[in-house]
């Protein structure tokens, strides 16, 4: 008999896997045992057995339907269904709550030592701001000398690589300097997940939420892996909202906007945004250029002029990729004793070394910057020094040192015989507006996307 209906049940629950989906079956349904079926009247009333109460409020709040349903295509009778919590089940779930003790004891640890899952070198000195990522550096910095009222919370998204985690890193280990008897944590999204279902199977909720909801500070990177998990995106709801009516300090980062996160409930989309939420771009080539210095002065290293350009003109996709490039370069010159130079990058980084931005040509940039400023191409490359052309000119220059394989003296000459040090300074004058004026960030951006898609 108890055979059988171990059988039944198991039939029910592929039914409920098809209306719920196989993830949320194995999260709240794996540990359950189909208790009893009595007929009542014309329909049968079935008790389903679970771990824990929390379990069991949960499987009846949200799943009472499907298992009903379930219950009655098997048996082919209306069903009643009630949840109850199994002794036997309860016992058997003993090993998971000595793992879920464990799990967050260590977790703590970690957390009450500052090494969980930090990296040394992340700190706000070591980031190199540039215009693409400025807003943000400026606004991790804000929101540590103001916890809880400048940006709360703050929201940084981006693609890959391109700083995120360094400066949510930076961010904790500058509060942390600051303030004593100050209660923070960094974890990542996976992190969180998981230890919210060891805690839930294993009955240490009050821990978890202890855990969480006395922080002064809460840093989650990659918390777009909160989509399309229904049970935790509940949960951390709850944490956010006591974090910050009492005042703490939250800080994301995700590889979308909020907006563009599917599977994310409505509310916690608007509490994303309802603080500062701020993009990292990709970097041009003067700041991957920069970034390249800091890391080699860092390290002590110095290179032959050129060098650092011709690596970052290799890596364009984003800073992590970008230091990859210089650590291969770094260990080749280590391993062979030889000195590199501009042609020994091309060997070294292999068939990585593909400029990105080859297909860019000097007449694509002035082809957009006349039609974006409508000035001409002969009064953009003419003496007169007027700002309604002087302005379109220094941002051609510099667009076109970052987006072309060309040389400062050829950007020169194209743009009417003009030297060197002219288009330098055009570069730094653009660059230094940019990190400075938003709208500046913003026409260089979208002259930047014009180009590539005519390219």
């Amino acid at each position: 008999m108890l055979q059988t209906q171990t059988d039944h049940w198991k039939d029910v629950l592929a039914v409920v896997e098809k209306k719920v989906g196989p993830h949320k079956l194995s999260l709240w349904l794996t540990n359950s045992v189909l208790l009893s079926c009595e007929p009542q009247n014309t329909e049968q009333v079935c008790t389903v057995g679970l771990p824990n109460l929390f379990i069991c409020e949960w499987v009846a709040q949200h799943f009472t339907q499907a298992i009903a349903e379930g219950l009655q295509e098997v048996f082919g009778v209306p069903t009643t269904v009630h949840f109850r919590v199994d002794p036997e089940l309860l016992a058997e779930s003993r090993h998971l709550r000595e793992t879920g003790r464990k799990v967050l004891e260590k977790s703590e640890r970690a957390r009450k030592s500052g090494s969980s899952g930090l990296k040394g070198s992340y700190t706000f000195d070591s980031f190199v701001p540039c215009p693409a990522n400025h807003l943000a550096y400026q606004a991790t910095r804000d929101a540590v000398a103001d916890l809880g009222n400048t940006y709360n919370p703050l929201f940084l998204y981006g693609g890959v690589g391109l700083g995120k985690t360094h400066l949510i890193q930076a961010a904790l280990k500058e509060a942390r300097a600051q303030r004593s008897n100050f209660k923070s944590l960094y974890v990542s999204c996976d992190q969180f997940v998981n230890q919210f279902i060891v805690s839930m199977k294993s009955g240490a909720l009050t821990q978890f939420r202890a855990r969480y909801r006395e922080l002064d500070l809460l840093v989650i990177d990659d918390i777009h892996i909160l989509s399309k998990k229904d049970a935790t995106q509940s949960e951390f709801l709850h944490t956010f909202n006591e974090l910050q009516t009492a005042g703490s300090q939250i800080i994301l980062a995700s590889d979308s906007h909020p907006k563009l996160l599917k599977r994310l409930t409505r509310q916690l989309i608007d509490r994303f945004v309802c603080g500062m939420v701020v993009k990292l771009d990709t970097p041009g080539l003067a700041a991957r250029i920069q970034i390249l210095e800091s890391k080699a002065q860092r390290l002590g290293k110095t290179f032959e002029p050129g060098v650092l350009e011709k690596i970052a003109r290799s890596a364009a996709a984003n800073v992590r990729e970008l230091e990859g490039a210089l650590t291969r370069v770094i260990a080749f010159e280590a391993v062979s004793g030889t000195p590199v130079t501009q042609r020994l990058v091309e060997e070294i980084l292999g068939e990585g070394f593909e400029p990105k931005t080859k297909g860019v040509t000097l007449k694509d940039v002035e082809t957009r910057i006349c039609s974006n400023f409508r000035v001409t191409s002969v009064a953009l490359k003419a003496a007169g020094r007027k700002k309604s052309v002087a302005l379109p000119r220094q941002i051609a220059m510099y667009l076109s040192r970052e987006l072309t394989n060309h040389s400062l003296s050829e950007i020169g000459n194209y743009y009417g015989g003009r030297t060197h040090s002219t288009v330098m300074f055009a570069c730094k004058q653009i660059a230094k507006t940019a990190q400075e004026d938003g709208q500046i960030r913003r026409v260089l951006n979208n002259l930047k996307s014009a180009i590539f898609g005519e390219a």
